[in-house]
């Protein structure tokens, strides 16, 4: 069972130039004593935000849409 010690959650719009970068930023930390997960919340994103991080989706990634309401 995969045990998660910390929620990194990270709000996006139209985030897309920047998701890639960010993601990987994040992913690229692999460390057995610190598991964590990433929950993306897409605020209305009309460019490939959700797309870039659906390319991410895994048991560590998880995508929530969100109508646009900002802060």
């Amino acid at each position: 069972m995969y045990s998660v010690k910390y929620s990194i959650i990270m709000p996006a719009h139209n985030a897309a130039e920047y998701m890639s970068r960010a993601m990987d930023s994040i992913l690229i930390q692999q460390n057995e004593k610190y598991s964590y997960e990433i929950i993306v919340i897409d605020d209305g994103s009309t460019d490939d935000t959700a797309k870039i991080v659906q390319s991410y989706c895994s048991k560590r990634v998880t995508l929530i849409h969100a109508d646009h309401c900002g802060p």
